[in-house]
């Protein structure tokens, strides 16, 4: 098969909750175990690049493995599986279809049959929304234990980084480059404070050479699945995090930035209270 041909998930494929749902210690700690420990809920929206074989008939000849690939967080995938392996704190949750089947992109997918479409979803896309706001409304109710604690929800992605752009990571909450408000559209999905310590957290974290190698409000675009939760669900923090393809070239890289990952957000339980 030629390299840059389109990868297609099998026709007929089916995924349940367990299929894209990850924590540490699964063998020996159920889902109630995990929800009851967890601190942080990661969600990759882009996790998946290759389509379901049901919608081959009406993609456009313009499509290629590699834009399929370009589109896709499947580095941050790979970051955030091994991140929940290693942190008991965390549940991560993927998206097992692309994004293409949840927003259908006109320019690669020529008018789909909707029922096509349709069906699809309601084995992997649907899927995983219904498992992501589940699990939100779940770990909402375990912390009337723990009301001090805030739930935080992070949307991961993985984004070729412009060499004028913060060079490990960008967090959002739709305000501006303070994380604050912005005035004609103040509505922010973190607070902004609390955002602020969660990047200073990050750059102890990752020992970075320079403050702005995280920075935030970078990201090229809105998150709808961080604003869909922040709306959703008023005492959760939902923060969108895009991390730098340039550190996630080898198994290794991949590694090291999973135990930044948890060293930050320890640090940052510990100052955040």
């Amino acid at each position: 098969m030629h390299e840059d041909a389109v990868a297609y998930i099998t026709a007929g494929a089916a995924f349940d909750v367990a299929d894209i749902t990850f924590f540490a210690d699964s063998r020996h700690r159920s889902l109630a175990d995990a929800v009851a420990d967890a601190e942080v809920l990661v969600t990759c929206p882009d996790a998946t690049a290759p389509w379901p074989a049901e919608l081959e008939p009406w993609v456009s000849p313009t499509l290629t493995r590699r834009r399929q690939d370009d589109v896709a967080s499947g580095r941050a995938r790979l970051v955030a599986r091994r991140w929940a392996m290693i942190d008991p704190t965390v549940i991560y949750i993927e998206n097992p279809h692309p994004r293409v089947v949840s927003h259908p992109d006109p320019t690669v997918l020529l008018s789909p049959d909707p029922d096509v479409v349709a069906e699809v979803a309601a084995r992997g896309a649907d899927v995983y929304r219904a498992t992501r706001l589940e699990l939100v409304r779940r770990l909402v109710l375990a912390r009337g234990n723990r009301p001090m604690r805030t739930l935080t929800a992070v949307t991961l992605h993985d984004e070729v980084t412009p060499p004028d752009e913060p060079a490990v990571m960008t967090l959002g909450n739709r305000g501006d480059r303070a994380g604050n408000p912005r005035p004609l559209d103040p509505f922010v999905t973190m607070d902004p404070e609390r955002l602020r310590l969660l990047a200073d957290s990050h750059r102890t974290g990752f020992d970075v050479r320079s403050h702005d190698e995280i920075a935030l409000n970078r990201s090229p675009g809105e998150c709808d699945e961080t604003l869909e939760t922040a709306r959703e669900f008023d005492h959760v923090d939902a923060v969108r995090a895009d991390l730098s393809r340039e550190h996630l070239t080898d198994v290794e890289t991949i590694e090291e930035v999973a135990r930044r990952l948890r060293r930050s957000w320890l640090h940052y339980r510990t100052t955040a209270g």
